[in-house]
C-alpha cells in the first residue's frame, strides 16, 4: 500500500511539472516573437492615414496610419501617453471596418477641406492612399456623415489594444503634389477617347484611371504650352469636366 501511494504522490508531482512546462513555456516564447515581429514586420502599403491636431487646451496631437497587411502605427507628438512611435497588429475584424468604412466614404467624390468657424476645435485630417494618387481630406465638427464613421472608428482603433514603443521619434508623413499630373473627374456619359482626341492639340494625355465608377482619372499635359495651373484652370473651363486637380502622393513605408 505504501509503495502503491507514494508512486501516486509522484505521477501527479511529475504530471503538474510537465504539465507547467508545457503551459508557461511556449507563452514565453510567443510573447518574445510577437514584440520581435513588430520591429521588422512587413506592413505593406499605407491605405489610411488620420491625424488629429492640437486645440487651445490639451488636445492629443497624433497620427494613425494604417497599413495593407494590417498593422497599424501610431506617432504620438503631444498630450498623449503614447509620445513616439508605437506599433500593434490589428485583427481582421479590425481591418474589415477600416476598409468597409474606408470605401464607404467615397473620399474621391468629397471636398479637400471643410471649414469651420470654431478656432478651439482640433483639426482632423484623413489622407487616403491608392496606387495612383493620394487623396487628402480636412475637417474639425463639419463632415460628411460617412467620413465621421471612418474617424470614429479610427479614433477607437488609435485608443484599443497593446501597443509596442517602436521608436522614441514620432513618424512624419508628408504627401507630395505631383506637379505634372492632373487629377480629373469627368461628367457621366462623357465618351473619354473622343474627349482626349479633341484635347491632344493642347497637350493633355492619359496616365491612368482612378475610380470607373466616378469617372475620374489622371491625366498628364505639354509643359511646354501650360503651366500646372493655367493647365487646371483651361480643364475647369470644359463642359466635360466635374473637378480638375493637383495628383498628390505618399511615398510608400
Amino acid at each position: 500500500m505504501k509503495y502503491i501511494v507514494a508512486f501516486f504522490i509522484l505521477g501527479v508531482i511529475v504530471s503538474c511539472k510537465t504539465t507547467k512546462e508545457i503551459v508557461e513555456a511556449p507563452a514565453m516564447e510567443t510573447k518574445a516573437e510577437d514584440k520581435e515581429d513588430l520591429f521588422t514586420v512587413e506592413k505593406g502599403d499605407s491605405i489610411v492615414v488620420y491625424s488629429r491636431g492640437a486645440c487651445f487646451g490639451t488636445c492629443p496631437v497624433y497620427t494613425l496610419d494604417i497599413f495593407e497587411n494590417g498593422y497599424a502605427d501610431y506617432s504620438g507628438r503631444n498630450h498623449t501617453k503614447k509620445m513616439g512611435l508605437w506599433r500593434r497588429k490589428l485583427s481582421k475584424a479590425e481591418m474589415n471596418r477600416i476598409k468597409n468604412a474606408v470605401t464607404k466614404s467615397d473620399f474621391l467624390s468629397l471636398e479637400n477641406e471643410y471649414k469651420s468657424m470654431i478656432a478651439d476645435l482640433p483639426k482632423t485630417v484623413f489622407t487616403f492612399i491608392t496606387k495612383d494618387t493620394t487623396k487628402t481630406i480636412s475637417a474639425k465638427e463639419k463632415m460628411p456623415e460617412d467620413l465621421k464613421n471612418l474617424g470614429i472608428i479610427l479614433y477607437d482603433i488609435a485608443e484599443a489594444g497593446e501597443w509596442t514603443s517602436i521608436s522614441e521619434d514620432a513618424k512624419e508623413i508628408k504627401p507630395e503634389i505631383v506637379f505634372n499630373e492632373i487629377m480629373v473627374q469627368f461628367k457621366k456619359g462623357t465618351h473619354l477617347p473622343s474627349w482626349f482626341k479633341s484635347m491632344k492639340d493642347d497637350g493633355f494625355r492619359l496616365i491612368t484611371r482612378i475610380d470607373n465608377e466616378k469617372n475620374i482619372w489622371i491625366i498628364g499635359f505639354d509643359k511646354d504650352k501650360y503651366r500646372g495651373d493655367d493647365a487646371i484652370a483651361r480643364l475647369k473651363e470644359d463642359d466635360a469636366v466635374i473637378s480638375a486637380e493637383y495628383n498628390v502622393k505618399v511615398q510608400n513605408r
